[in-house]
């Protein structure tokens, strides 16, 4: 896939997605080596919503994009017709509406819907992710409870800031089955001056 498309094609591209249920293959700057697959669903300056598609013909929940970090898109109909007459076609919207104008109002809108989320800050972290739960917002970051790789819930609470995300996964087979094996929210922890 072309690697660098002018930022009016990329939201071009985007926008037939959107208008139009096409599927579409992205590339993004800060994770070079991986191609994300989905349908938009919606559309903002900075954000984009998709419907995520995992081996090109299975719905797998949803994810949250920065729209700076797409380099190239590219539309991809050659599942189309599978998906068209196997899943619910066009893809379901999130069960709570998602207002994308920024990360403070997404991420409270993801927290109704999903309470287990991935957040990815993979300019500063790449090929690595946070799973867990947002307890507390403010205008500029946020609070989550993290739940470790050996599905435990870890006992204090991670501060992010909203600039450094890039990625948020919600309601894909990961995040239900860690949320599964997890187990319910406990009981907040302390807030460490741990910055992540």
């Amino acid at each position: 896939m072309k690697k660098n498309q002018s930022s009016a094609k990329v939201r071009a591209r985007l926008e037939r997605s959107l208008n139009g249920h096409v599927p579409v293959s992205i590339a993004r700057h800060v994770a070079p080596d991986e191609v994300f697959d989905g349908v938009v669903l919606d559309l903002a300056a900075e954000w984009v919503l998709l419907a995520c598609l995992r081996e090109g013909g299975y719905l797998n929940g949803y994810t949250v994009l920065r729209i700076a970090d797409i380099g190239a898109v590219k539309t991809d109909q050659r599942f189309l017709p599978f998906l068209q007459a196997h899943q619910p076609w066009p893809p379901a919207r999130p069960a709570e509406p998602v207002d994308l104008t920024g990360p403070a109002r997404f991420l409270k809108d993801i927290a109704q819907a999903a309470p287990i989320m991935a957040i990815y800050r993979e300019a500063r972290r790449p090929n690595m992710f946070t799973v867990g739960a947002l307890v507390e917002w403010g205008r500029k970051s946020a609070w989550i409870l993290t739940i470790d790789p050996d599905m435990t819930w870890d006992d204090h609470m991670t501060k992010f800031k909203f600039k450094h995300l890039t990625r948020i996964d919600f309601s894909d087979d990961y995040t239900r089955v860690v949320e599964e094996l997890a187990g319910p929210l406990p009981p907040r922890g302390p807030r460490p001056e741990q910055k992540a």
